[in-house]
């Protein structure tokens, strides 16, 4: 029955009307030298259509995939049908690096999955700070590290190992937070005994660890089955995957936790910017700045309220009275050991000096 009602509720927020702003964009990574690449320059016949080939790792039935083709749509339209993308989504050209490699060797143009993403691939590894919970005060200061030198320098590494760069922000994703089966956790104490399903990742793993929950991983499908059988007593996801994903049939207990800021990043090859035009490279942005402004504003504005809403009409706990401070202080007792082994020494604190 719960699940009936979130698969109902879920479409109709899938079919409200937008309405007002959720805050700007981050603005597109222009490097250490202020340049943006504008692609080839070179007149194109007026009557050749460029087809591009986007790929991700996420479902079909993601935001990462409908935010795409909502992309698409708009630079479809910009173009008068001469720029277009195929849209490859569920992992059918492989894993994250495997995308990756494709960019590097040209065969694949755009890749659209976490900004955390290049955490994957040779010059990297700094990438992997964006699984530190409260790294980020909010979405806002989310945003401002996306537009900072921080960040530049960060994705100026990775392109000078690589033959890809930062296309822009696609979409706002909800923050990860915490659901258990019937334990409402308030502080670091309520997690002992619990076993929590973590993404597959070293810093999660030992946060939560830190915490005091048994972790264990596994694939994203196992996870329902895994809750559902008793393996798992909670997961570390998201309030998107507890309403739309079914998870309410499952679980009792969602936390008001907001740990770790997410969004969907867009990916471009070195090899699709010298095929498109600056008039197409244009044409591109703009089609992903429509497609994140409209996204973002509805995902704020209509999903989130409405997913707290099919809780409290399934029946869900929502713990609102976390004690963040504690749990955050346990993280902040383990950066010194992150440092240097997960991203280098100094990044935490420039990201944080971001938030003031």
């Amino acid at each position: 029955m719960k699940r009936a009602m979130a698969i109902f509720l879920s479409l109709c927020l899938a079919g409200g009307m937008l309405a007002g702003c959720a805050g700007g964009k981050p603005k597109e990574n222009q490097g250490q030298s202020g340049e943006v690449s504008q692609g080839n320059q070179e007149d194109k016949p007026s009557g050749e259509v460029v087809k591009l080939k986007l790929g991700t790792c996420a479902p079909e039935s993601s935001t990462f995939v409908t935010n795409a083709q909502l992309m698409n749509d708009k630079l479809e339209e910009l173009s008068g049908g001469t720029v277009t993308m195929e849209i490859v989504g569920g992992g059918a050209l492989g894993n994250v690096p495997e995308h990756f490699a494709q960019l590097n060797n040209g065969t694949l143009d755009i890749f659209v999955q976490g900004v955390d993403a290049p955490s994957a691939v040779k010059g990297g590894t700094d990438f992997g700070i964006f699984n530190v919970p409260f790294l980020f005060d909010d979405t806002e200061h989310f945003h401002k590290f996306l537009e900072s030198d921080v960040f530049a320098s960060m994705m100026e590494k990775v392109q000078e190992e690589n033959k890809f760069s930062w296309l822009g922000l696609l979409g706002d994703r909800a923050p990860r937070s915490l659901s258990t089966k019937n334990t409402p956790v308030r502080k670091p104490e309520d997690l002992k005994g619990l076993v929590l399903r973590v993404p597959e990742s070293a810093v999660p793993v030992a946060v939560f660890q830190a915490w005091g929950a048994n972790t264990t991983t596994s694939a994203a499908s196992a996870i329902f089955e895994g809750l559902q059988s008793g393996q798992f007593d909670g997961q570390d996801n998201g309030i998107e995957a507890m309403v739309v994903d079914g998870f309410m049939e499952v679980q009792n207990c969602y936390m008001k936790f907001d740990h770790t800021q997410q969004g969907i990043g867009a990916f471009i090859s070195d090899a699709a910017k010298e095929k498109l035009t600056e008039e197409q490279m244009g044409w591109l942005e703009e089609a992903l700045e429509y497609a994140y402004e409209t996204t973002s504003r509805k995902m704020w504005e209509e999903e989130i309220p409405g997913y707290y809403e099919a809780m409290e009409e399934a029946g869900i706990t929502v713990v609102s009275d976390v004690d963040v401070d504690a749990f955050r202080q346990i993280v902040l007792d383990l950066i010194p050991e992150f440092e240097g082994e997960y991203f280098r020494e100094g990044l935490y604190e420039e990201i944080r000096s971001l938030a003031d």
